[in-house]
């Protein structure tokens, strides 16, 4: 008869009152007639690992909820032009199959590159570079301003914010046909 381990997560209390995260392992020896003999137990204090980890899901947390009340479409994409995230504004309106799909194909309506796109170019750390683009999510005039990071494996990405200002250029448009036509008036 095989030995059989159990594994178990438990959260004790000290004689002080606080509290102690342990691992525990219990693995049954038996004898030949596969009666258990003895036990054979560990048990690991993990309180330290357990809070650290509270921590980094808290932090994580906090920052996925600043993401998502941001107005603005946000994305950040790679080095390739792939799309590594989204959040929640851009989520709901391309849906997470655009993930791993290159940004223009997924935003321009055209399917091709930005004329202007930064990522033409080596992406700088730190760098902002903002640019005014249309022909974009059905046929919408973004400001997108774009910003060089390093991700958590080390490798170059661009944090991406999209602004819709299609009504804003419509109304610059507006005003300015209505100022030439005040100006041949006068």
């Amino acid at each position: 008869i095989k030995n059989r381990i159990k594994n178990k997560y438990k959260r004790n209390k000290r004689k002080d009152g606080s509290l102690m995260d342990l691992f525990l392992s219990v693995n049954t020896i038996f004898d030949k007639n596969g009666k258990p003999e003895y036990f054979v137990a560990n048990h690991v204090d993990i309180s330290e690992i357990e809070r650290t980890e509270e921590k980094l899901r808290g932090e994580k947390n906090f920052s996925q909820a600043v993401l998502d009340v941001i107005p603005y479409g946000m994305d950040v994409v790679d080095e390739n032009l792939k799309i590594l995230h989204m959040n929640k504004t851009f989520l709901k309106i391309f849906g997470k199959k655009s993930i791993g799909k290159k940004c223009y194909e997924v935003y321009r309506d055209n399917k091709k590159q930005c004329k202007k796109c930064p990522l033409k170019n080596p992406i700088k750390v730190g760098e902002t570079k903002t640019l005014i683009t249309s022909r974009v999510a059905g046929g919408k005039t973004f400001k997108i301003t774009h910003t060089g990071f390093i991700l958590p494996n080390g490798k170059k990405a661009i944090l991406e914010f999209f602004e819709d200002v299609t009504g804003k250029i419509k109304k610059a448009k507006k005003q300015i046909k209505i100022k030439k036509k005040w100006n041949q008036t006068l």
